[in-house]
């Protein structure tokens, strides 16, 4: 029961780390060939999403506390699935549509906080325990740090075939499976056996 909750949580935050790593190189080459932004004016647009992420992770640890982890997690996903599915969607079936690039960005930023926030405290109670905050912490990184690697490597083998939305298709579905599977994390206030 320890290690399944254990590798469900690992799977969580891997998603939270693909998506994130995904994002990244996919919109700046789209800023830059695309639409002939310079670094900075990329930059300033990351910024945003970067602030919508630190706010959304914030108010989502505020609600895991008060709500639960698992609710918490499910609502990241759904807004997750809406933003990248959305994206992938509106290209296919509305190729010649211009997208609206920054808002979305500030959307996904914000669905990527509340979709990672809850982690951080089950992996404290689940692989640390009380007071290994520490280990907790080095953990979440380490895992966090595997899907910052998975994300651009299926994000750009998709984007040889097509544009940077679609290849965010595989995303919207693992953030789906993945916040269907929180259910199995454990309670707040409650250590596994």
């Amino acid at each position: 029961m320890f290690r399944r909750i254990l590798l469900l949580i690992i799977l969580l935050i891997v998603a939270g780390g693909a998506a994130i790593g995904a994002i990244e190189p996919l919109l700046s080459l789209h800023f830059s060939k695309a639409m002939g932004l310079d670094t900075a004016e990329i930059g300033v647009r990351f910024m945003g999403m970067t602030a919508a992420y630190g706010g959304a992770s914030y108010l989502a640890g505020l609600a895991s506390d008060r709500w639960g982890e698992v609710l918490v997690c499910r609502a990241g996903g759904v807004m997750l699935a809406l933003c990248f599915g959305g994206a992938a969607l509106t290209a296919l079936l509305a190729p010649a549509m211009t997208f609206p690039v920054v808002p979305w960005m500030l959307a996904a930023g914000a669905a990527i906080g509340v979709f990672t926030a809850p982690t951080l405290g089950w992996l404290a109670r689940v692989a640390g325990g009380e007071g290994r905050y520490g280990a907790a912490y080095a953990l979440y990184n380490l895992v966090n740090s595997i899907g910052l690697i998975v994300g651009p490597l299926v994000a750009g083998a998709v984007a040889h075939l097509a544009r940077w939305e679609v290849a965010l298709a595989p995303f919207a579905v693992l953030s789906i499976v993945a916040s269907l599977m929180a259910r199995w994390a454990p309670a707040v206030g409650t250590t596994p056996p």
